[in-house]
């Protein structure tokens, strides 16, 4: 068995078995070595896991996902993307794998909780609903990479092509949102992303309408940024991306520290959507996933698809766990996203309902609409049987992207913050 002396042996070990990333407490956060005669405390972002940690690693302590403190944690990140122009870099969303509740609020209150108390300042920008995409460029040539590493047809995004070749600096990679709109309203991301990823030709109406919302920049005249603060990133992006016709910074403000309630609701009142908003510590490198969190005024739910139904009309319906597989239910019918069992999923949902039946809490949803993909599983992945019921437990630990998604904590995290939104108890 190997023991653990320094940060990189983790990094290491990490590496070597192809593991999820896990988050740690202890002196080897706080100065990157463990003293002598002490173990190292983590907790797994796959608790599947803990077979190879126990079994090869002298000094490991595993650590229940309830137990830890939201201060006091590092997240030990896969191998990071080499940034390299025209390759997608590593796409870094909130933390929330691990820990579901820490990383998304549905209030000010729940948000306040999250942010480190010796935090000393956090930008709030506005929570783009669109499609997750990096901007690269190098003299002329110009690229949109969706997160799945696809390069965007130039002709469905010929105006943003052409203005990032004329006003952009010659080497640059922005990290930024995809957005549409037509007669002056959204296109709704659904049918948005469908239409980006369809052979239809653009019309003049839907370039008119394309916009690109960079919120951070990763790379510049070959230099890496990435390990920067994001108040370093922050500054730079706003010394080289200014507002054209359709490439548009995305909005955003700052609150210093002491950081309170009544200054967090003021910067979100300036900014927020009808999504809500970004919150990102000033101290975040782009690798830092868990110094970014996001509030929430919908709620949306990343869910395991264990059946899918094809409806009379053609429409897909998909039946839906939490990782722990907690069966939520059906969503609506659609023609657009067409996902596969074993696919993670996010679904927008108008409110929740949650009963307790012999004394067993079961929380269901009203209008699940399917958003987008948010994790493509193999294809070949079966249900475990053909008939289930809202509030079951069933076993998913065949399920290979079961990690991807939201725990029954984050639906009751969502129920609490919303209840007079939502259904009451019966």
């Amino acid at each position: 068995m190997m023991r653990i002396r320094k940060i990189e042996d983790l990094y290491d070990f990490i590496e070597k078995h192809d593991l999820e990333p896990v988050f740690l407490t202890g002196s080897l956060w706080r100065n990157g070595e463990v003293p002598e005669g002490h173990d190292v405390d983590v907790v797994l972002l796959d608790p599947g896991e803990a077979s190879i940690w126990e079994k090869e690693i002298e000094n490991i302590h595993i650590l229940d996902q309830e137990t830890p403190s939201t201060l006091n944690f590092f997240l030990v990140e896969k191998s990071r993307s080499k940034v390299t122009p025209f390759k997608l870099i590593k796409v870094i969303r909130p933390a929330k794998r691990a820990f579901a509740l820490k990383a998304e609020a549905y209030s000010i209150d729940q948000l306040l909780e999250l942010i480190p108390k010796d935090c000393p300042a956090v930008n709030v920008s506005w929570k783009a609903d669109g499609m997750r995409t990096q901007l690269h460029k190098v003299g002329d040539r110009v690229e949109l990479l969706t997160d799945e590493a696809k390069s965007i047809d130039p002709a469905k995004v010929a105006p943003i092509i052409e203005e990032a070749r004329k006003y952009l600096p010659h080497a640059i990679i922005l990290d930024g949102e995809l957005m549409g709109y037509e007669n002056g309203k959204r296109i709704l991301r659904e049918e948005f992303v469908g239409w980006i990823h369809s052979k239809e030709k653009p019309t003049e109406a839907r370039l008119k309408g394309i916009r690109y919302k960079p919120f951070d920049i990763l790379w510049l005249e070959g230099k890496d940024l990435t390990d920067l603060a994001y108040i370093q990133r922050h500054n730079i992006l706003e010394k080289v991306v200014k507002k054209t016709a359709h490439i548009h910074p995305i909005l955003n403000t700052w609150v210093k520290a002491p950081i309170t309630k009544e200054k967090l609701a003021r910067a979100i009142k300036k900014v927020t959507s009808q999504e809500g908003v970004v919150v990102r510590d000033a101290r975040q490198t782009y690798w830092d996933s868990h110094r970014m969190w996001k509030l929430k005024w919908q709620v949306e739910v990343d869910l395991l698809i264990v059946k899918k139904e094809k409806t009379k009309g053609g429409a897909w319906v998909f039946v839906c766990a939490t990782r722990e597989g907690f069966i939520v239910g059906k969503t609506y019918g659609q023609k657009i996203i067409n996902a596969e069992v074993g696919d993670v999923i996010r679904v927008a949902v108008d409110h929740l309902t949650r009963r307790v039946i012999e004394g067993r809490v079961i929380y269901s949803w009203y209008s699940p609409k399917p958003r987008d993909i948010k994790k493509s599983g193999s294809g070949t992945e079966k249900a475990p049987k053909s008939r289930f019921e809202v509030g079951e437990k069933i076993d998913v630990s065949h399920f290979e992207n079961r990690k991807y998604a939201d725990s029954i904590k984050t639906l009751e995290k969502a129920y609490e913050a919303l209840e007079g939104k939502t259904s009451k108890e019966g």
